[in-house]
């Protein structure tokens, strides 16, 4: 899974329309499924809760979050694998077990 972390609510949903526009311009079979999850303090609770759900067999997760969401997501998502924090150049990948 990939973890994205944002400063607010604004900037989250705009990744997150930014992301699906992208990701709806590729050639067909050239990514495989991916759910992009938002997470910030005013999303309602049946949403949120989804972050901590696995997702589909063949399915990533990419999770946009308020940096102030960083210790829940990081100790719960379980299968993480790919880290891009809020303002910084490097990325911090591991591979997927």
């Amino acid at each position: 899974d990939i973890l994205v972390f944002l400063t607010g609510q604004g900037e989250i949903d705009k990744a997150i329309a930014q992301l699906n526009k992208a990701i709806g311009t590729l050639p067909e079979d050239t990514c495989g499924p991916l759910m992009l999850l938002p997470l910030y303090a005013a999303l309602p609770p049946e949403m949120q809760v989804r972050v901590f759900r696995p997702a589909p067999e063949g399915v990533r997760r990419c999770i946009v979050a308020t940096n102030v969401a960083e210790t829940s997501i990081t100790g719960k998502c379980g299968r993480c694998c790919g880290l891009v924090p809020c303002c910084f150049a490097c990325v911090t990948f591991q591979e997927a077990l």
